[in-house]
């Protein structure tokens, strides 16, 4: 019986307490913009209503490995864990940090700051291949993107494609991903389109 769900802070965010048990694979669905204090928002699959609100260090390190387009990080993959280190105010409390990305093809080392004046190398690991994109959930995706699965059927139906809604849960999966991409804007606006 997995009793992590019983340990988890109440909260509208990720919190470094969420990874006391050990490190989390998550699987980007969306990127907004948050507030000044906490600019970003990354939010995961399976992880509803708590987005990861990742640290200025943190963000550093993603645009190194991913490029500054966030739009683009949809249905990219990172391994999450509480570093017990980490300093606020002085003190010792926690935090999320980042030890592997998908979408990277070798390890990068970067230079991070740790406090004022004081930067240390942080090395980010390729993601290993079976643990790239858990699966996203396909109602999850559709919703954010304000398409219903008929609106979906019907396109795949014009498309000479099978209708999802028949797929299999791996075939789901997959249109899941390619959705939640980028790839799919064109894709989706005619969808909605079509709700007309």
């Amino acid at each position: 019986m997995d009793l992590r769900d019983t340990i988890q802070p109440k909260s509208d965010q990720l919190n470094a307490e969420d990874l006391v048990s050990g490190p989390m694979d998550v699987t980007i669905t969306e990127v907004r913009r948050g507030n000044p204090e906490q600019p970003v928002e990354l939010h995961l699959a399976g992880i509803q209503g708590r987005p990861f609100k990742p640290c200025k260090s943190v963000r550093r390190l993603l645009v190194a490995c991913w490029g500054h387009d966030g739009s683009q990080w949809a249905g990219r993959s990172l391994r999450l864990y509480c570093d017990d280190t980490v300093e606020w105010g002085g003190k010792r409390v926690g935090g999320i940090r980042v030890s592997h990305v998908s979408h990277i093809d070798k390890p990068r080392t970067l230079l991070l700051s740790v406090k004022r004046g004081k930067r240390k190398p942080v090395t980010v690991q390729p993601m290993p291949a079976q643990q790239v994109a858990p699966e996203l959930d396909l109602l999850e995706v559709l919703a954010r993107r304000k398409v219903s699965m008929a609106q979906l059927d019907e396109w795949a139906q014009s498309k000479g494609k099978p209708l999802v809604s028949g797929l299999d849960a791996a075939g789901q999966a997959k249109v899941a991903a390619w959705l939640a991409s980028p790839a799919a804007d064109a894709s989706v606006e005619q969808m909605q389109a079509s709700a007309g």
